[in-house]
């Protein structure tokens, strides 16, 4: 509970998502062709997409 007052810990975890989440972003554009807007209305986003991401930065 300590992290969630401390505003640089939450600062990077804040930009490490924007990376991950920007990352399967392009990945999605670069596979499907289609706008990043569209990525919300795909089901499987998370599952094709940002779960790898995430994976990666294990």
């Amino acid at each position: 509970m300590e992290k969630l007052d401390d505003d640089n810990y939450l600062g990077d975890i804040y930009v490490e998502a924007k990376e991950i989440f920007m990352t399967a972003a392009e990945n999605y554009l670069s596979v499907t062709g289609k706008e990043k807007v569209s990525l919300f209305k795909n089901r499987s986003f998370d599952k094709d997409y940002l779960i790898p991401v995430i994976q990666s930065k294990i």
